[in-house]
């Protein structure tokens, strides 16, 4: 028997819809329940789970294929991810943006379809990450948190896989302000 929490400030409706939905496996509603929690660990290793940390366990050898279904089947989630971040602040809010983007950005590139049974609730989910996202986006610019992922994350609710894929392939990278390659350093009149 699956029981499936009602609607309510800390479980939005979608992420009950997501819960009843008989298409999602059994380790991805674990992991969605695990983000309910009230515990800060638990919803943190729920995070690192749907992540990815731990999917070649998952997918029982380093097989690409068997990596792509689990993150295939994993973007069911990205609605209840989404109504989610709108109940969380601050880093988790920031963490399942992040995590709802990444999924969605691994479907853009694929040019795969919106799971089957979601096509009214996508638009929906995306119109709500842009939101989320740059409303983080603006809190963070006065942080020491990096804004790539959230501009990651705003482009990627925005369908522009080529800026997604250019702001990921400078995450981690720290940016020298002293650094300036459009410049030489000869005189301009030799």
């Amino acid at each position: 028997m699956t029981v499936i929490p009602y609607p309510s400030a800390d479980v939005p409706l979608v992420v009950s819809k997501t819960l009843a939905d008989d298409r999602l496996d059994d380790d991805d509603r674990a992991a969605l329940r695990q983000l309910l929690q009230s515990d800060d660990e638990a919803r943190m290793d729920a995070m690192m789970t749907l992540g990815g940390a731990g999917l070649i366990e998952e997918a029982s050898a380093i097989d690409p294929d068997a990596i792509e279904a689990v993150m295939t089947r994993r973007r069911r989630l990205v609605p209840a991810l989404v109504g989610l971040a709108g109940t969380r602040e601050d880093t988790e809010r920031y963490a399942l943006l992040a995590l709802a983007a990444n999924l969605e950005l691994g479907r853009l590139m694929d040019d795969g379809d919106v799971p089957t049974g979601l096509d009214n609730a996508w638009p929906e989910a995306l119109a709500n990450g842009r939101r989320l996202s740059a409303g983080v986006l603006a809190e963070s610019l006065h942080d020491e948190l990096d804004v790539r992922p959230l501009l990651m994350a705003l482009a990627v609710f925005h369908g522009e896989t080529e800026v997604a894929a250019q702001l990921l392939s400078g995450f981690g990278e720290e940016v020298d302000d002293d650094d300036d390659d459009d410049f030489d350093d000869e005189d301009p009149e030799e």
